[in-house]
């Protein structure tokens, strides 16, 4: 689902969420089960659902595996403070399940997020975070132009 490969219609949905259902009650599946609940949720692109459910993994954990999608989600939901606080947490956060790609992502939309707030500063070194976490990255990846063209533009 992730990667949207998989099917997503409602049979496939239905599927997935029986299998969630079999997973155990007790306190450490309880963060696998949210997280496959938001997939869920971000591939019906039920942004709501989305944000509610973050906010239930938050409560539980740092769910960095799951921040893309909400700040996604609260963008679209018309919260750009809230998206900027997730991608922020996403941008910075040093575990394995914050890949260097996701990170990359976070710290392009929080310069957005800055820059869209009338921000400057906060977006110059938001996008100068990208291009220092993708130094090797050819300059070609449409992150690092857009990071490049933004931050010429502050």
């Amino acid at each position: 689902m992730r990667s949207g490969l998989t099917p997503t219609g409602p049979a496939a949905i239905a599927s997935l969420r029986r299998e969630i259902d079999r997973l155990p009650t007790d306190s450490e599946w309880m963060v696998e089960r949210a997280t496959f609940e938001l997939l869920i949720r971000y591939t019906r692109k039920d942004w709501a659902g989305v944000v509610a459910a973050y906010h239930d993994l938050e409560s539980r954990t740092v769910p960095v595996g799951t921040a893309y999608y909400a700040a996604e989600a609260l963008e679209r939901l018309g919260r750009p403070d809230e998206a900027a606080r997730v991608s922020r947490l996403l941008a910075t956060h040093r575990t394995r399940g914050a890949s260097p790609y996701r990170r990359g992502q976070a710290w392009l939309r929080l310069g957005i997020l800055r820059q869209q707030a009338g921000d400057a500063d906060g977006a110059r070194r938001a996008f100068e975070s990208l291009l220092r976490l993708w130094d090797r990255a050819p300059r070609d990846t449409p992150e690092i132009r857009e990071a490049e063209r933004a931050g010429s533009l502050g």
